[in-house]
């Protein structure tokens, strides 16, 4: 606006200046109100400046991804910390593009516990310090809470020039904010989206979610008002069991609309520890591995028993060995189709042998 003041004046076009001048005026009001004409209202609007477009993850308002304890959001926010500062992959399968600075609070682990993973990750990832000199930096345990006054001007300072800032974790960041005040939540968040507008850094907030047995899904697994789910722009619930793969379900996309299909991500050590590797693949695929896996346990299990305790009862099968009753009559009658098994009975009692 000032540069088309600046062409006005010289081309003495004095009416133009006089309305430049206003426009300009109108969007540096005072009392806390910025506002734009028409004129750069309606102007040409670049391309989305995307970080990870199938996650919708782009400057703007604050994205979530939210999980209950253990459910493996924090290390896969690392991993993809290390995609965009290195500009691979994110888990082997969602493009980055150009690498960018990353910047990470950490109000939960601390240094040790923080440093220690992204060492692992890195090392399976074939990265390491040159690969991501001043593309990565974290602040451990940070004396700023974003809840505070100050904060915003602070964290603009921080984050210009970097593509992505992780929070870890929206209820340590913000101490004071009662998560069940939407108020309170809409001060921090909308905070952390006003940074973001000015500086284009995309904001990543790692958050809570209400236990697995509360059966709730989407908005309602986001523990806290239903204002933490309306002040984002994408939003992630990982979930599943210990010692499983992580379940990924995409719950908003406020930009393009378009979620992305659930996926899952497995977490697996790289030689004893030294490394640290996860990879994300499609959740049906997935699903059926599982019910292989457990297929497959559940046969061994059955044939072990019958082994070792020849002309057992189906009941008895049923009452040592662990599964669901009709998995188990199922399993039986399968390995006897085959010819692993023969029911010996006598008098109406089953009795199981090994052929």
């Amino acid at each position: 606006m000032q540069a088309k003041i600046i062409e006005a004046f010289r081309q003495k076009a004095w009416g133009e200046v006089a309305r430049h001048a206003t426009s300009l005026d109108r969007a540096t009001n005072s009392q806390g109100f910025q506002v734009v004409g028409a004129e750069a209202l309606f102007a040409e609007l670049p391309p989305v400046p995307w970080v990870v477009q199938e996650l919708e993850l782009a400057p703007g308002a604050v994205s979530m991804v939210a999980g209950y304890g253990f459910s493996g959001k924090t290390i896969a926010m690392q991993s993809l910390a290390l995609s965009v500062a290195s500009g691979s992959r994110v888990w082997g399968r969602f493009d980055v593009g150009e690498a960018g600075r990353v910047v990470h609070l950490d109000y939960e682990q601390g240094s040790r516990l923080t440093s220690e993973r992204y060492q692992r990750l890195a090392r399976a990832m074939r990265l390491g310090p040159d690969n991501l000199a001043e593309r990565l930096d974290v602040a451990f345990m940070p004396e700023m809470y974003l809840d505070t006054p100050s904060a915003e001007d602070s964290l603009t300072s921080l984050c210009e020039g970097a593509k992505l800032c992780i929070v870890d974790s929206f209820r340590a960041s913000a101490p004071s904010a009662e998560e069940n005040d939407s108020g309170a939540v809409r001060l921090v968040l909308d905070k952390c989206t006003r940074v973001s507008e000015r500086t284009g850094c995309t904001f990543v907030m790692i958050h809570h979610a209400r236990k697995p047995s509360d059966s709730a899904s989407g908005k309602f697994a986001i523990r806290g008002s239903s204002a933490v789910f309306d002040a984002c722009q994408s939003v992630l619930v990982f979930g599943g069991e210990k010692g499983r793969p992580i379940t990924v379900e995409h719950h908003k996309a406020r930009i393009s609309g378009n979620l992305c299909d659930d996926f899952v991500l497995e977490v697996s050590d790289v030689n004893e520890r030294w490394g640290l590797r996860i990879v994300a693949s499609d959740a049906h695929n997935a699903e059926l591995q599982r019910r292989e896996e457990e297929d497959s346990a559940l046969r061994e299990a059955v044939l072990g028993y019958i082994r070792q305790n020849a002309r057992c009862s189906t009941r008895e099968v049923g009452g040592s060995v662990s599964g669901r009753t009709n998995a188990i009559g199922a399993m039986l009658d399968r390995l006897e189709r085959q010819g692993h098994i023969t029911n010996r009975a006598t008098r109406g009692r089953s009795q199981w042998v090994v052929s």
